[in-house]
């Protein structure tokens, strides 16, 4: 008895997640990330919000710590004329006998009085915190802002024409812009095929590795969506 293989038939569709999207279906995903984008947007300006108010709060700093300075340098002891504001475009001249010492600001609408010697050890510990705040919100502000990018991408995708094709640019490790500027033969032909061109950066937030030798700890694996 002989047997005889055939090789398996390809499917005439399909599957089923491969299927281009109905009108409807596009409709819908379309709703769901213009939904998703403006809660993005909500998001990312609170971030901004804070980031603002945390850069205030560490220029004060910064700023008075060179004010004090300068009292120690100068040996300052007393100040004549001090124009001080009121509020509502009003302001005096007042007068500080003892220019020695002052109130701190430390948190919590707390303030604490110190002489000028000891004003930098006062304020070191809350700028430091401020600044580790700082530079994380700006962090995930850098993060909201790469989410938006690709959401705004996904858009473009999903109210693409049918059929017209996609160059995607795979750049190395160094600046996107560098490709973006020097590819010439890249936006010609997207031009002329009417095509989505799409430069990708080998990098993450412009470092190749931005957290050294604990990238690994930072690492995790991309969901289905993402």
């Amino acid at each position: 008895m002989s047997v005889t293989a055939h090789p398996p038939q390809r499917p005439t569709d399909p599957p089923a997640d491969e299927q281009p999207l109905t009108a409807e279906q596009l409709a819908a995903q379309l709703r769901r990330f213009d939904q998703y984008r403006s809660e993005l947007a909500a998001d990312r300006e609170r971030l901004e919000q804070r980031r603002q108010r945390l850069a205030e709060d560490v220029a004060g700093y910064d700023k008075l710590l060179t004010n004090v300075d300068k009292l120690l340098t100068d040996g300052t002891r007393a100040l004549e004329a001090q124009r001080v504001e009121l509020g509502c475009g009003v302001s005096c001249a007042a007068r500080v006998p003892d220019a020695t010492r002052l109130f701190v600001s430390v948190g919590l609408g707390f303030q604490a009085e110190a002489a000028l010697a000891e004003v930098s050890g006062l304020v070191a510990p809350r700028r430091t915190h401020l600044a580790s705040q700082l530079a994380e919100v700006e962090g995930r502000l850098a993060e909201a802002d790469a989410c938006a990018a690709a959401f705004e991408s996904s858009l473009q995708l999903l109210r693409r024409e049918a059929g017209k094709p996609i160059f995607f640019y795979l750049g190395n490790e160094a600046d996107v812009t560098l490709y973006l500027n020097n590819t010439g033969l890249m936006w010609e032909s997207a031009a002329e095929f009417e095509a989505m061109l799409v430069f990708a950066e080998h990098r993450y937030y412009g470092q190749s590795v931005p957290y050294g030798k604990n990238v690994k700890k930072h690492m995790a694996y991309l969901g289905a969506e993402q």
